[in-house]
Order: C-alpha cells, then sequence, then structure tokens
C-alpha cells in the first residue's frame, strides 16, 4: 500500500509539472501588422502621351505694300496659325522615397528621374494665286526627361492596401524645333531649334501594394500624373525677295507647350533601417 501511495503521488507530481509547463510556455508572437513607415527605393516603367500644339505668329515690318511678308502669308493661309499633333512614348527611370505612417494615413515624400522616347511631327503647306512658291512649315517637339519631387497623401483601406493623392515640383528638358521653306525668302530655309529645361508641376493619384510574407518589403504600384512644364518660344527671320524690289524683313514665331500625361507601374523596396538600430546599439557590461 505504501509503494502504491507513493507512485501515485509521483504521477500527481509529474502530472502538475507538466501543466504548469504548459501554462508557462510562450503563446506563438501575433504578426504584428503591416506598417509603411520608412525609406524605400525602386524603379518605374510606363507611357506618356499629349496633344501637343505649337502656335506661329508672322510679323512683317513693311505689311503689304512690300508685297507682303510672313503676316501677310499667314493672313492668306499659307502658314498655319496652330499645329497640332499628339505624342505618345516610353517612360521610366527609378524613385527614392519617405513615408511614416499614422494610423490608418500615410504621409510621404518621393523623387524621381524618368528618361522619354517618342516625338511628335507636323507640317503644313499652301500655295495659291497670291503665291507662286508654295509655303512649307514644319515642326518637331519631343520630351528628353521628366522629374518629380511629389508630396504624397495616402490612407490604406486594408492593411497592405494604399490609396494616394499626390502632387508637387516638376522638371525636365523638352526639345522644340520648326523649319519655315519660302520660296520669296533671303535665305529660302529657316530652321530653329531649342533643347530647354523647364520647371513646372505636376499632380496625380494611383495605388501601391505591399507583398505578403518573404517579399514583404517589396510593394507594386500604378500611378497617374498630369504634369505642366509651361511653354517655350522661339523665332527666326529673314529678308523678303518683292517683285518690286522693295526691302522687307519678316520673322515666324514658334510656341511650344510642354505638358502631357503618363500612366506607370512601380516596384519599390522598403530598407527598413530602424531594424538596425538594436544591433548598431553599445553594449553595455553587467558586473
Amino acid at each position: 500500500m505504501l509503494r502504491l501511495a507513493l507512485l501515485q503521488s509521483v504521477g500527481a507530481v509529474a502530472l502538475c509539472g507538466m501543466c504548469l509547463a504548459a501554462d508557462l510556455a510562450p503563446a506563438a508572437p501575433t504578426p504584428s501588422p503591416y506598417n509603411w513607415t520608412g525609406a524605400y527605393g525602386g524603379v518605374n516603367l510606363g507611357g506618356h502621351w499629349r496633344n501637343s500644339s505649337m502656335q506661329f505668329t508672322g510679323t512683317d515690318s513693311s505689311g503689304l505694300e512690300a508685297g507682303g511678308g510672313l503676316g501677310v502669308a499667314q493672313s492668306f493661309g499659307v502658314i498655319p496659325y496652330n499645329g497640332v499633333s499628339t505624342v505618345s512614348g516610353l517612360i521610366g527611370g527609378g524613385q527614392l522615397g519617405y513615408n511614416y505612417q499614422f494610423n490608418s494615413f500615410v504621409f510621404g515624400l518621393e523623387a524621381d528621374v524618368d528618361g522619354a522616347t517618342g516625338r511628335n511631327y507636323s507640317s503644313a503647306s499652301l500655295s495659291n494665286s497670291v503665291f507662286i512658291f508654295p509655303t512649307l512649315t514644319q515642326s518637331d517637339q519631343r520630351l528628353d526627361w521628366l522629374g518629380t519631387v511629389l508630396g504624397r497623401l495616402g490612407w490604406t483601406p486594408a492593411e497592405r492596401l494604399l490609396l494616394y493623392v499626390t502632387g508637387g515640383l516638376a522638371f525636365g528638358q523638352s526639345t522644340s524645333s520648326f523649319t519655315l521653306t519660302n520660296g520669296f525668302a533671303d535665305p529660302a530655309l529657316s530652321a530653329y531649334a531649342q533643347s530647354k529645361r523647364n520647371v513646372g508641376w505636376a499632380v496625380g493619384g494611383g495605388f501601391e501594394f505591399a507583398l505578403p510574407d518573404a517579399w514583404s518589403n517589396w510593394s507594386v504600384k500604378v500611378e497617374y500624373l498630369y504634369y505642366d512644364l509651361g511653354s517655350s518660344t522661339g523665332t527666326v527671320g529673314y529678308q523678303n525677295i518683292d517683285l518690286n524690289e522693295a526691302e522687307e524683313f519678316s520673322s515666324l514665331s514658334g510656341k511650344v507647350r510642354n505638358n502631357g500625361n503618363i500612366v506607370r507601374a512601380g516596384l519599390n523596396y522598403k530598407f527598413n533601417l530602424g531594424e538596425l538600430a538594436p544591433a548598431l546599439a553599445p553594449v553595455v557590461g553587467k558586473y
């Protein structure tokens, strides 16, 4: 009986120890919700397009009395007042930014620089009984590259989904050129070309999705931007050859608007620099 009671006591103690150990075992950690706070960098690729316009203005030194210059030619429809054409192409580059999340809202700042392809081309030619030689105007415009520094304001309707609007500074380089061919001119062919860096603004919006599990540092985004870099103006001038041997000087100015639309997709990597802090903290000995 004594041996049986002893065995029962030992079993009870072992059972209680197992129960106590089970109670003291740490629970499986609950994964923390995704947070957008942190610095990131990435790449983007998309397309851009615009309905580009160039406004032409012809002026003369002496008007109709000398036989007609560029201003008269424009009034007769030989030189168009406006040249409009559509330009489209690819645009892509890289970006760096930083986000800060407060509750369901995300505040951020992003800078990017993209190169662009694509150009537009337009021409107009007309001759009539007033002008012996046909007059030909041609214009060519393209966006060389574009950069932006944009603030972002976002909202997270789901843990890994960010909807945002964006706006701020835009800067870039555009090239515009036009030529004028006129048999009454000296020289008969005049050309203007300018590659200019402009500063303007951009606004837009989009969404970004953070990938789950092992890819949680990566996110993908799709966004739309409208940019406006202002306008560029160039002028060519020459002397007209007049049948009455009168001297007359003319000029033709072309003004181009540098604006357009962008739709692009991007891939970002969040650096999580805050996670390096414990490793960089000083080691303090305990005695």
